[in-house]
């Protein structure tokens, strides 16, 4: 029989947080811009919530409506299922636009959502290999910032050539982890090589 003492809400959320996926942003009907849909951080978040014992719902919920926007002040409860008195709320807002009766659905919808989102530390993007790029470690960091300083030390075109190769094994690293640094530093060669 084991003693080990059962797992609180923020226990719980913490190991479930630790088994997100990433959501990726899509393209919605008609609209001009990419958006995290409701029912992708559903699927996202239900497994890890159920594998943790935690269940999430509305709970609060007040609504306004101007002509045919509606908007909802609500919480969301993260309830531990094995202990009742074990829970806490996050406060959140929604908005839904419709000129039928789908706006109050569209702004609990909305609400709950962002809740999941932010609660469970949710990463969000268009294109998760190109989010990954773009994640600075400190490792890229310090790999950049010796670039940097190795190219404020070129004064001549043998000093370039001196440069481009001592900074061949840099380089080809922070192009495969951070594209955007390598870019960076890229660009500041070119800039140089034209001046």
């Amino acid at each position: 029989m084991s003693n080990a003492q059962p797992l609180n809400i923020y226990q719980r959320l913490h190991k479930a947080i630790q088994n997100m996926s990433y959501v990726e942003k899509k393209k919605q009907g008609g609209m001009p811009f990419k958006a995290v849909l409701h029912d992708d951080v559903l699927l996202a978040s239900r497994q890890a919530l159920i594998d943790v014992g935690v269940i999430a719902f509305p709970t609060k919920i007040e609504f306004t409506q101007d002509g045919n926007r509606s908007q909802v002040e609500m919480s969301v409860r993260f309830q531990n299922i094995d202990e009742n008195d074990d829970w806490f709320d996050v406060p959140t807002v929604g908005q839904g636009i419709g000129n039928d009766d789908k706006g109050p659905g569209k702004a609990i919808s909305y609400a709950f959502k962002y809740a999941l989102l932010k609660t469970l530390a949710m990463r969000t993007g268009d294109d998760p290999d190109k989010e990954n790029q773009s994640h600075t470690t400190t490792e890229d960091t310090n790999i950049f910032r010796r670039l940097e300083l190795q190219l404020s030390n070129v004064k001549t075109q043998e000093d370039m050539q001196t440069f481009r190769k001592e900074t061949k094994e840099d380089m080809v690293k922070l192009s495969s982890t951070n594209k955007l640094l390598a870019q960076t530093i890229r660009d500041k060669v070119k800039n140089y090589t034209q001046t």
